[in-house]
């Protein structure tokens, strides 16, 4: 399909890669800037939500450009098939739901708004050595988890010997 060629042209262009990168660190400086204690009413905390609405909108029309280039889940190569788009995803859904929590009928759906959080880990997706830094940290963990549970043996024996040897020196 020529729409789909042209939004796939599109998608992978490095001028529309590096303006969604631009965004999520505009998007997380904002994030870094907001404070819950300030007055909602107040021109920042107004001027906050109105850019969070707005990069709301562009990350989910990114998505939704994705989609419709790549397929939703059963194409091969769909949007869903890659574990870093699956993370966009979810962000992009959590960002939704969190500004519809603003509505007074979803003000159980306000919690979600901490979630925001998780938007600068879209910057990994965009970034092949961050990828490959943290595909290595993930392989990693077995290993890290072996020498902790290293360390806590010696920690354990070493508490065990202190015990022993000074049992109530201290007269506690």
């Amino acid at each position: 399909n020529k729409n789909r060629q042209w939004l796939s042209d599109l998608v992978w262009h490095s001028y529309f890669d590096n303006t969604i990168l631009s965004l999520i660190i505009f998007s997380s400086f904002l994030l870094a800037v907001d404070n819950p204690l300030d007055d909602k009413e107040a021109g920042k905390a107004q001027a906050l939500l109105v850019l969070d609405y707005i990069m709301t909108t562009i990350f989910t029309m990114e998505c939704v450009l994705k989609i419709a280039s790549f397929g939703f889940l059963t194409h091969r190569g769909a949007y869903l098939k890659n574990g870093w788009n699956q993370l966009d995803f979810i962000i992009v859904i959590f960002s939704i739901l969190s500004l519809s929590s603003n509505s007074p009928s979803m003000k159980s759906l306000r919690s979600l708004r901490t979630l925001r959080a998780l938007r600068p880990l879209r910057m990994i997706s965009r970034n092949p050595g961050l990828k490959l830094v943290v595909n290595a940290l993930f392989r990693s963990v077995p290993s890290i988890i072996n020498v902790l549970f290293v360390c806590l043996l010696f920690f354990l024996i070493f508490a065990i010997v202190g015990v022993n040897y000074i049992k109530g020196r201290f007269f506690a």
